[in-house]
């Protein structure tokens, strides 16, 4: 007779045979306070206080958080419950089967909600529309009732208002993914530490839960209305957040790698590079230094004549731009245009910096020269300008004698003229 789990009538056998041999694994228990240690079956076990994986937890999590606000702490606290949970899941699930010798996927899940009430996690009721399968059809729906970290919450006295069996959540899923050999999650939708009758968990792939959980809602409208703040945990979502990241990243460093002069990004605090561009050279040259270590290869921050602007940005909070020379490898100067931004907190201070150097020194060069032909053209101009106005000052003054010579040759009655 089934004491430890309760399953659908055509699964009893299965489960009635798991229940007889983890019987018997847990039956060969030794202890030895003098050693501390516990062993069932050859494995030493471990007894932890339930609260402290659960409400204390949560509270303990929460105030280191509590810059944050509580609803953040309390995040926190789920994912590293619930990430915790899913790995030792797993890792037990693994290691029993393997001491067991169980093959079959079936025969493996049973073994684990017997194991599951053995070691004091809850007691497990798995609903007869479940669909336990090794593909994405995957469905599993149950209760935990006498659940440690709900009891723990209400024995605290301490009501949630959201569900707290993450630890259930995380474990039952690691048990089952290990079984199955499929990726799987566990969302606990109702809780009696909220004031739920049960509390109850949906299993299933990641990519079908929130499908099987709208599903069971429509078909259940008044418990419905009780499923309220559940949450699918996040172990695979941050699994895809961090791949995510992962190409951000990699789309940042080619962009920036992409800029053809040195761009760094500074610490405001220490003045040590945190990111740079392959311009500004490999990363074992500056990981970990200041700026004026890589640039100037001072061991102090840049004084006198090479104040560094970013001084300036993080004193005005704006962006400078100034011209410096800088030496290359060979001694010889180069200019160069100095860029520095500030990036700025939610405060309005200054944590970071960006500095972005562009060579000018041909540039220079170019506009100096540009700027000498056009003084050379200009003088040019001008003196051409004077020549023509000499020009045409003479030609002017010409037609003017030969006028006054015709009226001279007029009055003395001369016929001829002089052109």
């Amino acid at each position: 007779m089934l004491n430890t789990v309760k399953v659908p009538e055509q699964l009893a056998p299965l489960f009635e045979k798991a229940q007889e041999y983890v019987g018997r694994y847990f039956q060969e228990r030794k202890e030895d306070p003098s050693k501390g240690t516990i062993e069932i079956f050859g494995e030493r076990y471990i007894l932890v206080r339930a609260a402290s994986m659960s409400v204390d937890f949560f509270e303990t999590v929460s105030k280191l958080y509590e810059k944050e606000g509580e609803e953040e702490g309390r995040n926190i606290a789920r994912q590293l419950l619930f990430d915790i949970a899913h790995a030792i899941g797993k890792q037990d699930a693994r290691n029993f089967h393997k001491k067991m010798e169980l093959k079959d996927p079936i025969e493996k899940l049973s073994a684990g909600p017997i194991h599951f009430s053995h070691t004091g996690w809850a007691f497990v009721d798995i609903f007869a529309e479940s669909r336990p399968s090794s593909d994405e059809d995957y469905y599993l729906i149950y209760d935990h009732p006498y659940a440690f970290e709900s009891a723990a919450w209400i024995a605290s006295g301490k009501k949630s208002d959201f569900p707290v069996c993450v630890m259930n959540a995380g474990y039952s899923s690691g048990w089952c993914e290990e079984s199955f050999g499929i990726p799987l999650v566990a969302s606990e939708i109702m809780c009696t530490a909220k004031g739920d009758e049960a509390c109850r968990f949906i299993m299933a792939p990641p990519s079908r839960i929130e499908g099987h959980i709208a599903d069971y809602m429509k078909r259940e409208p008044e418990l419905a209305k009780k499923i309220t703040r559940y949450e699918v945990p996040g172990f695979f979502k941050r699994k895809e957040m961090e791949d995510e990241l992962k190409k951000a990243y990699e789309f940042m460093n080619a962009i920036i790698n992409a800029i053809p002069s040195p761009f760094y990004v500074i610490d405001a605090d220490d003045y040590k590079v945190k990111l740079a561009n392959a311009a500004f050279g490999p990363r074992d040259g500056w990981e970990g230094k200041t700026c004026y270590d890589v640039t100037h290869h001072r061991d102090e921050p840049c004084t006198g004549e090479h104040v560094c602007p970013l001084a300036e940005v993080k004193r005005t909070k704006r962006p400078v731009v100034v011209e410096h020379i800088h030496y290359d490898e060979d001694g010889r100067p180069r200019l160069y245009e100095v860029h520095g931004s500030p990036i700025l907190d939610k405060d309005g201070n200054v944590v970071h910096m960006i500095e972005y150097n562009q060579d000018i020194t041909e540039r220079k060069k170019m506009e100096e020269s540009l700027k000498k032909a056009n003084k050379e053209l200009l003088d040019k101009t001008t003196r051409l300008e004077m020549f023509q106005k000499m020009t045409m000052g003479r030609e002017q003054r010409i037609m003017e004698l030969k006028k006054e010579v015709n009226e001279l040759l007029e009055r003395l009655g001369e016929h001829r003229r002089y052109e």
